[in-house]
């Protein structure tokens, strides 16, 4: 169905690797998050990481898309939307919000471990891997 589809539109079918499908959906999700926290329709980001968790099934071990965002980084994310956008559209042009906390060097959670300073401990070292 889908050849016959690309047939029809006259596209030919494209090779995505999966990081570019997951950072093509998780971003849109992120750029709009932070309509959401602009708009006032939720104050914290704690309850938007949340809602988008149990709402919208996005993965619970990234902690929702702010959560994530500040793992990745503020900077590389809006690095990458700028990329993307080149490619596929202003779509993934990074929302002002993103593009202001990554020229300050901010974060939607100021308060936790920064991941870019956190000491990665070796399974060795891990009370777990001496069972």
């Amino acid at each position: 169905f889908k050849r016959k589809l690309d047939r029809l539109v006259k596209k030919s079918p494209r090779r995505l690797s999966k990081s570019m499908i997951a950072d093509r959906c998780v971003f849109v999700m992120l750029n709009e998050a932070c309509m959401v926290l602009e708009e006032g329709m939720i104050d914290q980001p704690e309850d938007l990481d949340l809602a988008m968790v149990m709402g919208t099934g996005f993965a619970p071990f990234s902690a929702g898309p702010l959560s994530y965002a500040d793992f990745r980084g503020i900077d590389q994310c809006v690095a990458r939307m700028r990329e993307l956008a080149k490619k596929f559209g202003k779509r993934f042009e990074p929302h002002q919000m993103l593009v202001k906390m990554a020229n300050e060097g901010t974060r939607f959670f100021p308060d936790r471990p920064n991941p870019k300073q956190v000491r990665q401990i070796p399974a060795s070292e891990c009370p777990r891997s001496k069972l």
